[in-house]
């Protein structure tokens, strides 16, 4: 198997036909028409398991299965997650789902809405191969705050509100983000400013937003790690729309190549 097509497995087109047919654990090929569908036959799953020749996991491929519980590994060869590919993805499970990518994963798109409004523990980092997050690829994603989070050095773009949360109910991020790329710069650079296309920049805007009611955007870190070149491309206000403001007093913005030094404008 090389690609989940758009809808394959999702909740709604596919239904339970046997539930006393359930197993403890899963494959793609197995047609998960028969084991996923309904809230009691997901709730009995443990585990998903992909077979390591997936490459594409397309649009809708396994969204809206809201009880899983357990762990879902992502295998190496996959290079694409695709729109709402597991939006809704264990949101109603008490344990959530272990999401991880198998070592040396090929991944270089997570798509539009890919995790939405899943229940997701553990993620700490993704995978160095990654390229592109699309827009509000992990909005309300995660099931409990994350302390630390990794972007890694090879993102080129990181999409609007990739990692926002629309309330102060699901999981934030409360800890420090690292984001390792130097490739997430305006473009082109501030020369002329103030022009549409100096505007134009690499990172969207509400990246993690959390609204508490129609209050100024803010974050709940205590520091971004970046390095200085992504940090000058941006003016104060740039940030601000980015990454909301500091709700901590103690939130600050700290060179990546020298973690003593706080970047400032």
């Amino acid at each position: 198997m090389r690609t989940i097509a758009p809808g394959e497995f999702a909740s709604e087109s596919r239904q339970v036909t046997d539930p006393a047919d359930s197993t403890r654990q899963i494959t793609a090929a197995t047609k998960l028409a028969g084991l996923l569908g309904s809230t009691n036959q997901d709730r009995k799953v443990t585990a998903i398991e992909l077979p390591n020749s997936l490459v594409n996991i397309r649009e809708d491929g396994l969204a809206g299965h809201l009880a899983v519980n357990g762990e879902l590994i992502i295998p190496a060869a996959v290079e694409s997650i695709g729109k709402e590919a597991f939006d809704r993805l264990s949101n109603s499970s008490p344990l959530g789902v272990s999401l991880k990518f198998a070592p040396n994963s090929k991944l270089k798109v997570i798509g539009i809405n890919a995790f939405q409004n899943s229940s997701i523990v553990g993620l700490s980092r993704l995978p160095d191969s990654l390229e592109t997050i699309e827009n509000f690829a992990f909005s309300e994603a995660f099931a409990t705050n994350v302390q630390s989070f990794t972007i890694p050095a090879n993102v080129k773009s990181v999409g609007v509100g990739a990692f926002m949360r629309t309330s102060s109910s699901s999981g934030q991020f409360t800890g420090t983000l690292t984001i390792e790329s130097p490739h997430l710069t305006r473009t082109p650079p501030l020369d002329p400013p103030n022009t549409p296309e100096a505007k134009t920049g690499r990172f969207g805007d509400n990246l993690l937003e959390i609204d508490f009611g129609g209050g100024t955007p803010t974050n709940q870190l205590t520091a971004i790690y970046l390095p200085r070149v992504v940090f000058d491309s941006y003016t104060q206000v740039d940030l601000n729309a980015i990454f909301g403001t500091f709700a901590k007093p103690e939130g600050k913005y700290v060179d990546i190549a020298d973690t003593t030094t706080e970047l400032t404008k």
